[in-house]
């Protein structure tokens, strides 16, 4: 999955088209995933 940096408390965002999942890595450290994310929503 490719990550994309962000600014803000967001350090970086990446979608994984095949898994249909969305990771947002934050400032903390911490990635939460997201399932079932359609390529509608990421540019």
């Amino acid at each position: 999955m490719e990550m994309k940096k962000i600014s803000g408390k967001l350090s970086a965002m990446g979608w994984d088209r095949r898994k249909r999942m969305l990771a947002a890595a934050l400032g903390d450290g911490s990635v939460p995933e997201y399932r079932g994310i359609g390529e509608e929503i990421w540019p």
